[in-house]
């Protein structure tokens, strides 16, 4: 469906009470008043007897352009239970609520068994990309792209403290994740880039309100601040390095946590659009750790055994170039590949299936004599692409024809060697040379056997043919006596 409502207060798609089992699925949503309330709306309500909440229905697909708010999820009364929110496209206009978000969570979620999970969602603008309010609970954010919003994961209440954070890229201008008061303490944070473009130290890359709260774990994710901001904060106390922040206990799986997160430009193809993917050379391929339960990445893409950091799985590229070609003048080729990855080995095989190949077989370029198919694989520790590529041969001879045989006499003591051929761009030689000796045709005054060579201006291929110039005797001739 088409939605556009322009009305006050309202919503694209409202869903109240015990609408169980529904699926709000493939609509473009556009929220154009400045005081709607969201592109679609999932509440709870209460009578005097009995609590009424929708459970177990989803939000997948849709296109939600919104002032302030694109999802919302509020158990007023009752928990919300068993949702998910996957596969949309959410823009913000404005960030002026302090509780502005694409997705909005309040009282949701009560048990493992009833978690929200949002994954494969691609979020721009508004004040917070995730916004988690008070008795947001048993949440799962995995695989969503959260950028141009000034807070990516705002987990703003500390009774909303359990939840997890997976393989999430996020390009935020305040604190890419902020956790107020003690709401970290039974959060995991694994897997994500978390790029900040802030100026200034008092904000982070993540923020933790109180001190003395520790994550349930924290490892694996990947910073970049290249404008100022920190890598981590609690209360007050801003870690500007990494190192730094690796001094200060804020996990509790390992003995401080993120022993094994790095630092780097993630290197996002294009920031203005949303677009957070990562080319193959970005330096957080490979980079991550399997999570039970998610094995692909935002685009459906299988995860590797040893993981990118972020929604974006950076595969490895390779090409072996083009078709190469041994001639006469050109008989070894060299082989160029072009490849795209972190921590690449190379190995040029062929035409034998296995058998290394060339001068310089674990080089990106190799040279080789012989024809047929030559494959170069790129390989690290977490994986190995192949591409292929022919070596062709072209040395057929070019045609020659040297001409008649001519005779040569003392009445004609001049004689015209016309050779030919068939094969278009080829050049001539004449051997011995006459007048003209670099030309098909050239005129002689001497018996002898003339060669004409005739070199394929293509492939170098030369071939020649001889004709034979023959000198007459005078028909006039004296006969001496030699006995008298």
């Amino acid at each position: 469906n088409t939605i556009s409502n322009g009305s006050n207060f309202g919503s694209g798609v409202y869903i109240e009470g015990n609408a169980d089992s529904i699926m709000v699925s493939n609509n473009d949503i556009t929220m154009t008043h400045a005081s709607s309330i969201s592109g679609i709306y999932v509440t709870s309500y209460y009578t005097s007897s009995a609590n009424y909440y929708p459970a177990h229905g989803s939000v997948s697909q849709n296109t939600i352009t919104a002032p302030n708010y694109g999802i919302k999820l509020y158990g007023s009364s009752y928990p919300i239970s068993t949702y998910t929110i996957n596969n949309n496209i959410i823009n913000i206009q404005t960030k002026a609520p302090t509780e502005g978000a694409c997705i909005w969570l309040g009282t949701v979620g009560t048990s493992n068994n009833d978690k929200t999970i949002i994954y494969n969602n691609r979020l721009n603008g508004g004040t917070n990309g995730i916004y988690l309010s008070t008795n947001a609970d048993y949440i799962k954010v995995y695989n969503n792209y959260i950028s141009g919003s000034d807070n990516g994961l705002n987990v703003s209440a500390s009774n909303s403290e359990i939840g997890e954070v997976y393989f999430n890229s996020f390009y935020n201008s305040l604190n890419n994740l902020y956790f107020s008061f003690s709401s970290a303490a039974y959060w995991k944070v694994k897997n994500n880039i978390l790029y900040n473009t802030n100026a200034s130290a008092s904000n982070a890359c993540v923020s933790i309100g109180n001190s003395g709260v520790t994550f349930s774990a924290y490892n694996y994710n990947a910073y970049y601040a290249p404008n100022g901001a920190s890598i981590g904060r609690i209360s007050t106390t801003n870690y500007t390095t990494l190192a730094a922040w690796r001094g200060v206990d804020h996990s509790d799986e390992t003995p401080k946590g993120d022993e094994n997160s790095i630092v780097g430009n993630p290197l996002y193809i294009n920031v203005s659009q949303n677009n957070l993917d990562l080319p193959t050379n970005t330096p957080f391929s490979s980079s991550g750790i399997s999570i039970n339960g998610i094995s692909t990445d935002i685009n459906g893409i299988s995860r590797a055994v040893v993981p990118s950091i972020g929604a974006y799985e950076s595969l490895i590229s390779v090409s072996a170039g083009n078709t190469q070609t041994i001639t006469c003048s050109i008989p070894t080729v060299t082989l160029s590949g072009t490849v795209s990855g972190s921590g690449l080995t190379y190995a040029w095989t062929g035409p034998s299936v296995g058998i290394l190949a060339g001068t310089t077989p674990n080089a990106l370029s190799t040279q080789v004599s012989a024809v047929g198919i030559y494959t170069l694989t790129a390989s690290n520790s977490n994986s190995s692409t192949t591409s292929t590529v022919a070596v062709v041969s072209n040395t057929t001879l070019p045609n020659v024809n040297a001409g008649l045989n001519q005779v040569i006499s003392s009445t004609n003591t001049i004689v015209t060697l016309s050779g030919s051929s068939s094969t278009s761009s080829v050049s001539f030689s004449w051997s011995p040379g006459g007048s003209s000796p670099q030309s098909a045709t050239t005129s002689v005054t001497s018996s002898a056997v003339y060669t004409l060579t005739v070199t394929d201006l293509n492939n170098g291929c030369k071939n020649d043919d001889t004709v034979y110039v023959i000198g007459k005797l005078s028909a006039t001739a004296s006969i001496i006596d030699y006995e008298n």
